[in-house]
């Protein structure tokens, strides 16, 4: 069996620190928190959610102050945390007509959204135009000609940005790959030739006002953004040269990883789980090449989901039960895909025993959810199944089986916690804070998690409530 993560005492400054057994969260006592508040429960900090929003902020800016940061809020449309970040001045992408509407609830002007999606409807565009905001992103010539006739029966101008396809591919996994021509997303150099051409045929109800691109999501390799910028460089030159009146703005989305390893030391199969760039490593590779090519002008737009919000939360989680099954001990946690949906698709989480923080008398342990589900666990079912399964078709594999073990299986098998970890014992879950609590759901009749927030004085508040089981029914008839 490969390698487990080693446990070690894993501080990070004053965010995350042990003091005695436990371990603390901006000071906060995270065993306290779970039995105050009950598990499965997600803990915020603001202070964190305010250090990333400056940070990102920083990273664009040294480089090109002409720059916007929009925050992804699929990731997290937690009012609270956005009214946060929009008081650090940064705007917001959208992806449908509720996350607009929660956009302009939470205090955002329509000036500092921009809109994206591969199926807008009718009635999101004219949310969209009531008023008109900074852009829509515009994914297909027939998307373009409904925003066109929505715009024309308002009698308002569209502002659009065309999201172009870059042929970018690799770094990541292909569920999250955004950027080639296999994934729905984005046009072709014809689609986009062929919106062009619409908008020149109705300037009173589109103007062309950027240019869109996204790659993906925790895509590890800095090349890839290069190679998008010069995508960005030379179609947004294009595009300026047809459209100079309107053309104001280059987005080159999100999706900058984050490191979700602790320790280089660790298993192979964390891949790109495990990152070495940044959004400061994207924006000093990727800038350059839009402002060489479009000059200090141009307003450099970002999309950053992940990178906001994942590292500013954790999700506590008890232990509800232990199995021992042939010299493996197997973890149950009340926590499984309905709270932590990425998960069920194989996303790797570091834990830590909270109220063993300390402890180094260790053992490995298969770690798994509640749901009735296989695929409810904390390493990667599926590719352990089908290595087996070739393994044992074809016996000549095994000279491979390091190579196919990369290629298929994408989490360690086993997690290393103190060996006493058992039942009544609060598991973190870490860099939980995006998408998580935004996928949470009701599957297995299991109520959606609370979530609090750590103040910057160290005050706890409720920023969502757990369901209860009367939310359960709530919206059904019988």
């Amino acid at each position: 069996m490969t390698q487990a993560f080693r446990l070690r005492p894993f501080e990070d400054g004053d965010f995350l620190r042990v003091e005695g057994d436990r371990l603390l969260f901006e000071g906060a006592d995270l065993t306290a928190l779970a039995s105050e508040y009950g598990t499965p429960l997600f803990v915020y900090s603001a202070r964190r959610l305010r250090e990333n929003a400056r940070g990102l902020q920083t990273a664009f800016r040294r480089h090109h102050p002409k720059t916007s940061v929009c925050f992804a809020s699929k990731a997290c449309a937690n009012l609270s945390v956005l009214r946060l970040v929009g008081e650090e001045g940064v705007d917001l992408e959208v992806n449908s007509g509720g996350e607009l509407a929660k956009a302009r609830h939470a205090g955002f002007d329509s000036s500092r959204l921009v809109f994206n999606g591969v199926a807008k409807s009718e009635a999101e565009i004219v949310l969209a135009l009531d008023p008109p905001i900074k852009a829509i992103n515009v994914d297909s010539p027939f998307e373009l000609s409904r925003i066109a006739a929505v715009a024309s029966q308002r009698g308002v101008r569209a502002n659009v940005a065309l999201r172009g396809v870059p042929g970018v591919e690799g770094g990541s996994t292909a569920g999250i790959e955004t950027g080639s021509t296999r994934s729905k997303f984005g046009m072709t150099a014809e689609e986009i030739e062929s919106c062009l051409a619409l908008a020149s045929g109705q300037p009173d109800a589109i103007a062309v006002v950027g240019l869109h691109v996204h790659i993906g999501s925790q895509m590890t390799d800095i090349g890839l953004y290069a190679e998008a910028a010069r995508y960005v460089a030379r179609q947004g030159a294009a595009i300026r040269e047809r459209f100079p009146a309107d053309f104001a703005h280059v987005n080159i989305g999100g999706g900058f990883p984050i490191d979700y390893v602790k320790y280089d030391d660790q298993a192979p199969e964390i891949g790109y789980f495990h990152s070495h760039i940044d959004a400061a490593d994207i924006a000093a590779t990727a800038v350059p090449i839009l402002t060489d090519a479009l000059g200090a002008g141009i307003e450099i737009l970002t999309e950053p989901g992940r990178s906001m919000t994942s590292n500013a939360a954790v999700c506590l989680a008890s232990v509800e039960g232990i199995k021992e099954r042939a010299g493996t001990r197997w973890l149950y946690l009340d926590t499984g895909y309905s709270v932590l949906p990425e998960s069920g698709f194989g996303w790797y989480f570091h834990m830590v025993t909270a109220n063993r923080a300390a402890d180094m008398e260790t053992a490995q342990m298969r770690v798994v959810g509640p749901l009735c589900d296989s695929i409810d666990v904390y390493f990667d079912m599926e590719g352990e199944s089908k290595l087996a399964a070739l393994l044992a078709a074809e016996p000549a594999l095994k000279a491979h089986e390091a190579l196919l073990r990369s290629k298929l299986v994408h989490m360690p098998p086993m997690r290393e916690l103190p060996a006493a970890t058992g039942p009544g014992d609060v598991v973190a879950i870490l860099d939980t804070g995006a998408y998580q609590i935004e996928m949470a759901n009701h599957y297995c009749g299991r109520l959606r998690p609370a979530a609090v927030m750590v103040g910057e004085n160290g005050g706890i508040s409720f920023i969502r409530r757990r369901d209860t089981l009367e939310d359960l029914t709530a919206a059904e008839e019988f």
